[in-house]
């Protein structure tokens, strides 16, 4: 009997190093089940070519992030940028993130100022 491959329950992550700018339609967030326990993983839909996308990508919230898209209502129009990693007082590693929005834009305004 020949194997099959397991997908991945979640979905494409954001690579932050790799693009370190994403706008699009913030769409939220649920919380997802972990080795660790639960998680919350936000959602996007990019903004391509002035398009917003069909389909979305998800990163993994960070404290920063939490605080920062949780003033901002779904669907909103925002601009999420990864400004690299600092050291807190206790050593570890953060992820500094600078989030930004458009407060006039709707769902479905045509105008897309990126």
């Amino acid at each position: 009997m020949p194997f099959e491959e397991v997908e991945s329950v979640y979905p494409d992550l954001w690579d932050w190093d790799e693009n370190p700018v994403l706008e699009g339609v913030f769409r939220g967030h649920e919380m997802k089940n972990t080795r660790y326990g639960e998680a919350k993983m936000y959602y996007v839909s990019p903004v391509v070519d002035g398009t917003v996308a069909d389909d979305q990508v998800a990163f993994w919230a960070s404290a920063i992030l939490d605080n920062k898209l949780g003033q901002i209502s779904a669907p909103a129009l925002v601009r999420i940028t990864f400004d690299g990693t600092e050291r807190n007082k206790a050593g570890n590693a953060v992820k500094q993130f600078s989030v930004q929005h458009d407060p006039a834009w709707k769902e479905g305004d045509e105008d897309i100022p990126f």
